[in-house]
């Protein structure tokens, strides 16, 4: 028996790494990166939570362990982070954590506005917050090291992290700052003036951009999010035809999908629908499928 297939090279590579937004602040304690770790499962010994908070413009970080979380349980943990930085932020940067969005209107009257974003690189719907995420690799890396080279149960590795690990990751270079968070944090104006400085290099050197710019209208396809494999006729690109509806002049570009609402896409994600070989039509028997 004969079987007519279509082949198309929707398989081919496609990019993860390229430049993103750059995030940038006017200065300390402007913007925090929040973002609530859970080790509350049975596997973790139900050991509670992490609420991290990065400084976005000093990369400076602090912890605090919550039992839950609940708006009371966050609004405590705020309060907390708010006596170790010192200060309280004009705008704190998270995902959508329903226990943060329920102290808005308390947030408010400290002063501080709550926002999110849609990362589209993150998979739809994601509103996950980079450079906290980034944070949290690091000291979910500790954790689970302290826990095995000490036999410790989490509850105490978690302990140690937030006394131990993050005072040492406040002194320590950070690579996108050239210096360690605790100097530019607690720096004077020319720290700070090097901060601004280096923010503003970050974004020249993404401003070039992607050199193939798409245009309203265009036919694309969308990329897969990053996924384990789950077998060889799983395609890297959604084989739907999107359609770009807006060009957003941000830096680099972005845009949006008839399809995707505002969610914005970067140029990598996509493949122009007329890049795409023909597809081609073949005559395959039982045999050759197997």
């Amino acid at each position: 028996m004969r079987k007519t297939l279509k082949k198309t090279n929707l398989h081919q590579r496609v990019f993860y790494r390229y430049p993103r937004l750059t995030i940038k602040a006017p200065g300390k304690n402007d913007t925090w990166a929040i973002d609530l770790m859970d080790w509350n499962s049975a596997d973790l010994s139900n050991s509670g939570y992490l609420l991290n908070a990065v400084d976005v413009f000093t990369r400076y970080a602090q912890s605090m362990k919550l039992t839950e979380k609940t708006a009371e349980a966050i609004q405590t943990g705020l309060k907390g982070l708010f006596e170790k930085f010192g200060a309280k932020p004009k705008k704190i940067w998270s995902d959508l954590e329903p226990g943060l969005d329920a102290l808005k209107p308390w947030l408010s009257s400290q002063g501080v506005e709550v926002y999110h974003t849609n990362n589209s690189y993150m998979g739809a719907g994601s509103h996950s917050v980079s450079i906290v995420e980034r944070f949290n690799q690091e000291v979910n890396k500790y954790i689970f090291q302290y826990h095995t080279d000490h036999v410790a149960n989490w509850k105490q590795a978690m302990t140690h992290a937030v006394n131990y690990f993050i005072p040492i990751y406040n002194k320590r270079e950070h690579s996108t700052i050239n210096m360690s968070p605790h100097q530019a944090y607690h720096g004077n104006d020319d720290v700070q003036m090097e901060l601004d400085d280096n923010q503003e290099k970050r974004a020249d050197q993404k401003r070039k951009g992607h050199s193939d710019k798409l245009k309203i209208g265009d036919e694309v396809y969308l990329q897969r999010h990053k996924q384990p494999i789950k077998g060889k006729k799983i395609t890297k690109y959604i084989p739907e035809v999107e359609i770009v509806s807006a060009v957003i002049h941000t830096n680099p570009i972005t845009y949006t999908l008839k399809s995707k609402g505002d969610t914005r896409f970067y140029r990598q994600q996509m493949v122009r629908k007329a890049e795409m070989p023909n597809v081609e039509t073949v005559m395959m028997t039982e045999k050759d499928i197997e």
